[in-house]
């Protein structure tokens, strides 16, 4: 079994991050751009916003595995969103997404958060993503057809803590 450690986002992971964000085949490229963003701002702490962008890093045997980034969901209290959650392919199937999800759980919980909220696409390729927030206890909240383009749904995954 691989050991894997969450930490909280470094300058000296990007260079990981960017490539992993790259490699992965099911988003397109405005997709990839923001979530680039989202670690750049996430990382500058000279930037205001910084603080509604926070992200985790896995790191299994060592080595970048995967991340998450979330925050709190403006004008909510305590409600929080989580806006990216990417996992290596060569860690996949292996627990990183849900290390991930459960340290994210335990920080908003220790945020006084009460709910967690994730956004997908509905598209087929997207079908690993729904069983594991399925897995993880999150329940298909909401479906908002059409919603990206033309027969790609926006799903809204919910979880009350």
């Amino acid at each position: 079994m691989a050991d894997t450690q969450v930490k909280e986002l470094e300058e000296d992971h990007l260079k990981f991050l960017f490539a992993l964000i790259e490699s992965t085949e099911n988003i397109n490229e405005e997709e990839k751009e923001c979530a680039e963003e989202l670690l750049r701002v996430s990382l500058d702490k000279d930037d205001p916003e910084s603080e509604e962008y926070l992200t985790l890093v896995a790191e299994t045997d060592g080595k970048v595995s995967g991340y998450i980034c979330y925050g709190n969901a403006s004008l909510s209290d305590g409600a929080f969103d989580i806006y990216w959650i990417l996992v290596d392919g060569r860690a996949r199937r292996q627990g990183v997404g849900s290390i991930l999800l459960r340290d994210v759980e335990q920080a908003i919980r220790n945020k006084n958060g009460r709910l967690i909220l994730a956004e997908t696409s509905g598209r087929a390729e997207y079908s690993d993503t729904h069983k594991f927030y399925n897995r993880n206890g999150y329940t298909e909240e909401a479906r908002i057809k059409d919603f990206y383009r033309k027969g790609d749904d926006k799903l809204f995954f919910s979880k009350v803590l």
